[in-house]
């Protein structure tokens, strides 16, 4: 790392109160100290995001069919009273983009 030397003093220091909390975007390089006058422990969480959606993707459906459609009829019947039947077809195209 021949540029290394100039990062020296880029970093920031952050001074965190009981309760408070600091977040980090996934992957940044931190260290983490406890000053004097803190508890004798504290908290570090690393939890990376993008590992999340496909987890979630894989949830089974929580409706059968049945319901779903019936659902779906409900919302353009909701639609149709709140904005008019005219408006329902593009609500729907909006909420399906």
């Amino acid at each position: 790392f021949p540029r290394l030397g100039e990062l020296r003093g880029a970093g920031a220091e952050a001074y965190l109160s009981p309760g408070e909390a600091l977040y980090l975007p996934s992957h940044w390089w931190h260290h983490v100290e406890a000053t004097s006058g803190s508890p004798d422990w504290c908290i570090s969480v690393n939890f990376w995001f993008d590992t999340v959606p496909p987890l979630l993707l894989a949830t089974p459906p929580l409706l059968g069919p049945q319901l779903e459609v019936e659902l779906a009829r409900q919302v353009e019947y909701l639609a149709a009273d709140a904005l008019g039947a005219p408006a329902v077809p593009r609500f729907l195209a909006a909420c399906a983009a």
